[in-house]
């Protein structure tokens, strides 16, 4: 019995060195810089950078790359906008440290928009332009000790939203100045893919796309009403938007939304139900706007029947003041309309800006979430 403890002793205390002499990646810097908002603040999480670093560590010995040194703690800089971006230098090792790696990367996001606009031709696929919600380029730069650069590929990436069961506002549309393409989990995700096309030797991909769940402004009276409560999926194809509801499947197709010009200025003006001229008449600038009537045909494909859908805006409603005032909005009263065939179903009012006598309605722009656990709200820290 004590040969066979010493036995095992040696062979633990031989794995053991064995481990010390194995060559590792030392993480050396991550430098990071975004162009539409505070997105790059999820690496200020340790449990971001947590999860990052243990999924790029099995990613580079998936690829016979050494893991890395440390899979907790990440050193991140901040870059500031049109800072200087030197090229990345290995740090002085001694000979102990032979055959290990130091691994730089480099990460940007930048605005879709901007992007595409610069970019190769035969990068621009329309249908991925219009579903980008934001795009990252990610540089990683590889040196072995004692022999220098060995490795060194850039990868773009299209970021767009994937299906999810969130409701609400989207923090990109909700806040003008700043864009969060998606929530901590998304982030890292995102990086779990991209960096496995990245070290992928056989990778000969520039760009690629990567659908993430989106990140929603938080609130206080929408998501509070949607919380654990039911949610309807639907998946939209050749312009037929599907969905399951009481057991059936459900077929929407939509037409192209119109406008229609409303006249009632002008030398020959057209007739409009009374209730309505005097409504338009009466608006905040009058003279100085526009009326529009904002069509949207739907078909009931199941039922064979189809639905109209009829707004009445004003555009320039408020006297026009530099970087002041909204564009357009719907006019206040009972102005718009729903049909069914030629029949009407309903007639409705718009109201924006309704604020709560008893609990007044806040965003939240600090603070994101994924539309459906209000417990999952985070307060993002920007530091730029």
């Amino acid at each position: 019995m004590n040969a066979l403890k010493s036995k095992l002793l040696v062979l633990a205390l031989f794995h053991w060195l064995l481990a010390l002499t194995q060559p590792l990646t030392k993480f050396q810097q991550l430098r990071c810089f975004s162009a539409t908002g505070p997105v790059m603040a999820y690496w200020q999480h340790a449990a971001v950078q947590k999860t990052f670093l243990s999924d790029l560590s099995r990613t580079l010995q998936q690829f016979q790359l050494p893991a890395l040194s440390d899979t907790v703690s990440l050193k991140v800089e901040y870059l500031a906008a049109g800072a200087k971006i030197d090229k990345v230098k290995p740090a002085i090792t001694g000979p102990e440290e032979s055959g290990s790696y130091q691994l730089f990367l480099d990460m940007y996001e930048v605005e879709a928009a901007y992007f595409f606009k610069y970019a190769d031709k035969e990068m621009a696929d329309s249908a991925m332009m219009k579903r980008t919600r934001s795009v990252f380029i990610i540089e990683a730069t590889l040196f072995k000790n004692g022999e220098g650069q060995v490795f060194n590929e850039i990868l773009n990436i299209a970021l767009s939203n994937s299906q999810t069961p969130g409701m609400g506002s989207l923090y990109g549309n909700a806040v003008f100045v700043k864009s969060i393409s998606t929530t901590p989990i998304g982030f890292t995700e995102m990086l779990k893919a991209a960096t496995r096309i990245l070290f992928d030797p056989k990778n000969d991909l520039a760009m690629v796309e990567i659908k993430v769940p989106p990140a929603f402004l938080s609130d206080n009276y929408i998501q509070p009403l949607i919380h654990q409560q039911p949610r309807i999926f639907v998946t939209e194809n050749k312009g037929i938007a599907s969905f399951q509801l009481q057991q059936q499947t459900e077929m929407i197709r939509f037409g192209m939304p119109i406008y229609q010009e409303i006249k009632i200025k002008g030398k020959k003006p057209e007739k409009y139900p009374d209730t309505l001229e005097m409504a338009i008449k009466n608006s905040t600038n009058y003279e100085g706007s526009d009326f529009v009537f904002l069509h949207q045909e739907c078909r009931d494909v199941v039922r064979d029947k189809n639905y109209g859908l009829t707004l009445t805006t004003q555009i320039n409603p408020d006297i026009a003041i530099p970087g002041e005032g909204l564009f357009t909005h719907f006019l206040p009263g009972p102005y718009n309309w729903l049909f069914l065939e030629k029949d009407t179903v309903a007639v409705f009012s718009i109201d924006k800006w309704v604020i709560s006598s008893k609990n007044s309605q806040i965003l939240y722009p600090d603070k994101i979430s994924n539309g459906f656990d209000t417990s999952a709200v985070l307060t993002i820290a920007d530091p730029f």
